[in-house]
């Protein structure tokens, strides 16, 4: 099992490897849209940095039934964590919370308390890349996954 990094210092842009990610995921599961990756700021209602910073972290929106929709991408993204180096996923439409998916836990955790802003309800899931992420492993990852 792998340590979370989380933030570790502000890239210059977004990291190729969660392009390569942002771009194969939205190909292979319709009603997916980017809603933002790179960018320098606080996490939202905090102080402390957002992984966002770091190039490494994608705020995945969709359209449609969050069954149909969300969920499958989700499970694709959680059965093929190993491969693609996935640090964490954050689900914002689950209730009451908002639930998390961390590599070092390998477990969905339901939030109780309001931990994550914008959930529950909200329409887009938050993925974040360990550093050690490559494009190559993302594309192998989706060359030899099954959805």
């Amino acid at each position: 099992m792998r340590r979370y990094v989380g933030y570790d210092g502000d890239a210059t842009g977004e990291h190729p490897a969660l392009k390569a990610l942002r771009l194969s995921l939205t190909s292979r599961f319709a009603n997916l849209n980017n809603l933002g990756t790179y960018v320098i700021r606080p996490m939202r209602g905090k102080t402390s940095p957002s992984v966002h910073s770091t190039g490494r972290a994608w705020d995945c929106g969709w359209s449609g039934d969050y069954k149909t929709t969300a969920l499958p991408a989700m499970r694709y993204l959680i059965r093929n964590a190993e491969a693609l180096d996935l640090d964490l996923l954050l689900d914002y439409y689950c209730a009451p919370h908002g639930r998390g998916w961390r590599c070092d836990r390998a477990e969905w955790q339901r939030y109780d308390a309001p931990t994550i802003a914008g959930a529950p309800n909200g329409k887009w899931f938050h993925i974040e890349l360990a550093p050690t992420a490559t494009v190559e492993r993302v594309k192998q990852a989706f060359r030899s996954s099954v959805v």
